[in-house]
């Protein structure tokens, strides 16, 4: 009984993970980092997938930006370094501020995710 209870336990908790606005900047930076970019663009916004008109247009945005920022971007790690709502929004969304590293130096940034349809999406580009 205790195993079940357990392994129900870290069930909840791993899917409760991945329905968080922190779990979802993760994910999308990780697609982002590999270069996954049907996993970005399932975790892109809806506004943001309209903008780019279809996961070709997106694919080849994205293989763009890493051939003009790859050389000066080799190495670079960024990381999730808080999470706050947004107040300035009507819907319900989160600021999500980052940290590039990028070894010699380090800058922040952040990313926008927003609730869609009871999930969090990532809206723009870290």
């Amino acid at each position: 009984m205790v195993l079940v209870t357990a392994g129900v336990a870290a069930w909840l908790t791993f899917t409760d993970a991945h329905r968080s606005p922190r779990a979802v900047a993760e994910a999308f930076l990780t697609a982002n980092e590999r270069h996954d970019w049907a996993a970005s663009w399932e975790l892109l916004c809806r506004s943001e997938q309209l903008r780019h008109e279809s996961f070709a247009m997106w694919s080849d945005v994205q293989d763009l930006r890493v051939e003009i920022r790859s050389p000066a971007l080799e190495g670079e790690t960024v990381t999730v370094e808080d999470v706050r709502p947004n107040e300035r929004s009507a819907r319900p969304s989160y600021v999500i501020d980052l940290e590039h590293d990028l070894g010699s130096a380090v800058y922040f940034d952040t990313l926008l995710v927003v609730e869609e349809d009871g999930e969090y999406r990532a809206c723009g580009q870290p």
